[in-house]
């Protein structure tokens, strides 16, 4: 049981929170309700105020997997929770534990001020170190939550805004000796995706015509989960070209738009061999290339993670990349 807890805490907590929503659904709309209301409208106000966020705190946060402040947001989302089930005559609990609200809001905008003051000094420290958006800002959220696979979700939120919506921004200019690896100037990748970016919008805009005659709701759904995915390819484009792989010194930085990154050391190198297609794929092999053909394949002595979206990993032995000059990695075998 412990280990099925620290395994999986976030389902085990959403289906504990089904059934006892569900469960104090039932009880209001009992017979037994109507008899002992005022009772009976307290011990689910005490159930879903105080023992559901304790069950989200004891599951999630005290396991260091989500922050203590997401706890704010449990509380009122239990409020809003409690204010639909109980009929309107029986706020009255509910109402009297709302106005802590608040306060805890207060609480909440210091503390995110606070931390807020610490996430831009670290951020700008490591940008000094190494002048990366994306990876500057994932390192501080990681230093200030402590919380890997959080710093990676929102570190990749803020990337595809940062590069789809405020792409035209300069980056911090670089300071260190390194040798860029571009992939776009002799290959039609970004052709490729301004072409997908164009045909999403399109159909975007028919899926929401047709799915209205439906459903309003599923139709807005629809055209905010095709936006976000037009914002993605915007920001994948943007960062093709100007967030190259680069070698500097002995180490090989890949980049694959916001998809994947990694660094390889010049000696676990054992082979750079051009290629015309894909290599046959299998789960320690990666392509990097969206849309198309790569042109080098790298192969290592030992495996290296590379990290993807959200803070996805995978171990790799051979890394399949497209580079613009594939004669500048030669010199690396």
């Amino acid at each position: 049981m412990t280990s099925t807890i620290r395994r999986h805490p976030l389902p085990l907590f959403l289906g504990l929170a089904t059934f006892m929503i569900l469960a104090e659904w039932l009880v209001v709309h009992s017979s037994s309700f109507s008899r002992s209301a005022d009772p009976l409208a307290l011990g689910v106000t005490v159930d879903l105020l105080i023992l559901l966020p304790l069950l989200y705190y004891w599951l999630l946060v005290r396991t260091g997997r989500w922050s203590k402040t997401s706890v704010v947001a449990v509380f009122a989302g239990c409020i809003g929770v409690a204010k639909w089930i109980l009929p309107a005559a029986q706020h009255s609990y509910v109402n009297s534990v709302a106005y802590a609200t608040p306060v805890l809001e207060t609480g909440l905008f210091l503390y995110l001020a606070w931390h807020g003051v610490a996430l831009i000094r670290s951020y700008r420290q490591h940008q000094q170190a190494q002048p990366d958006f994306s990876q500057s800002l994932q390192l501080s959220l990681s230093e200030l939550t402590g919380n890997y696979r959080l710093s990676h979700i929102v570190a990749t939120e803020a990337a595809v805004i940062r590069y789809s919506v405020l792409g035209w921004l300069p980056e911090n200019p670089l300071t260190d000796q390194r040798v860029l690896l571009p992939s776009h100037r002799n290959s039609g990748q970004v052709a490729m995706l301004i072409m997908v970016i164009v045909v999403a919008g399109i159909e975007s805009v028919v899926a929401h015509l047709l799915f209205a005659r439906w459903s309003d709701t599923a139709a807005w759904i629809l055209t905010a989960t095709s936006v976000y995915t037009v914002l993605f390819l915007i920001a994948e484009t943007v960062t093709t070209v100007r967030r190259p792989s680069f070698r500097r010194n002995d180490m090989l930085h890949l980049r694959f738009g916001l998809r994947w990154a990694g660094i390889v050391s010049l000696d676990n190198i054992s082979q750079i061999e051009r290629i015309n297609e894909k290599p046959n794929t299998d789960k320690q092999t990666l392509t990097g290339p969206l849309l198309v053909q790569p042109n080098v394949l790298i192969t290592l002595h030992k495996p290296v993670i590379v990290t993807g979206l959200y803070g996805l990993q995978k171990t790799v032995t051979r890394i399949a990349l497209l580079v613009d000059s594939p004669d500048s990695l030669s010199t690396v075998d």
